[in-house]
């Protein structure tokens, strides 16, 4: 109470959510996954590995909240998938693991 100006305290780190843009394949069993994931409200784990020299990765929980198909005349059928990341994402930088 004697404060003389706002104190702040950060509270826990919401990691937000990820989008994710596919070239949709109906038989793949990949995408045939995040569909019955998002149906079944299941949480799953994930790996990203980027394309750098080092093979960086970020590695998370997530829910599957979206599964949307596009196309139009003359172009890729695609789908979009929404990612909710629970908890704490795990980076790799050097590519070596946790």
């Amino acid at each position: 109470m004697l404060s003389t100006g706002k104190e702040k305290v950060l509270g826990l780190q919401d990691e937000g959510q990820l989008t994710l843009e596919l070239n949709f394949v109906p038989g793949d069993t990949g995408q045939q996954a995040l569909l019955a994931d998002r149906a079944a409200q299941i949480k799953k784990n994930f790996k990203i590995t980027f394309s750098n020299t080092a093979n960086s990765t970020a590695t998370f929980a997530a829910y599957v909240m979206g599964f949307t198909i596009g196309g139009g005349v003359d172009a890729l059928t695609t789908a979009t998938v929404t990612l909710e990341i629970t908890g704490a994402v795990v980076w790799d930088f050097a590519g070596t693991g946790p």
